[in-house]
C-alpha cells in the first residue's frame, strides 16, 4: 500500500504529510485562479497544481494563450487575429 510518506520530497509522519498537502493546495488555488480568468478550468488547475507541483503549474498557465469563446464567427476572427 502507498503511504504519504512513500511520496518523494514528503515529510515523515502523517502529519507532516497533511501539513505538505495543504500547503501545496494553498499555493495552487490562487494558481487555478489565474488560470479560470484566462478561460481554463478551475478544477483541472488546482488537481494538476496538488498532483505535479505549484511552480510548475504556474509555469503551464502562464505558457497557455487566453481561450476566447465568442459566439459571433466575425468577432471570434477579429479577437484571434
Amino acid at each position: 500500500m502507498l503511504w504519504l510518506s512513500d511520496i518523494p520530497g514528503m515529510p515523515e509522519g502523517f502529519a507532516g504529510g497533511i501539513v505538505y498537502l495543504l500547503i501545496k493546495a494553498i499555493l495552487a488555488a490562487p494558481i487555478a485562479y489565474y488560470a479560470t480568468r484566462k478561460g481554463y478550468n478551475y478544477w483541472t488547475f488546482f488537481i494538476a497544481g496538488i498532483l505535479l507541483d505549484p511552480i510548475t503549474c504556474l509555469a503551464i498557465a502562464l505558457a497557455l494563450p487566453r481561450v476566447v469563446r465568442c459566439l459571433d464567427e466575425e468577432k471570434a476572427e477579429a479577437l484571434s487575429s
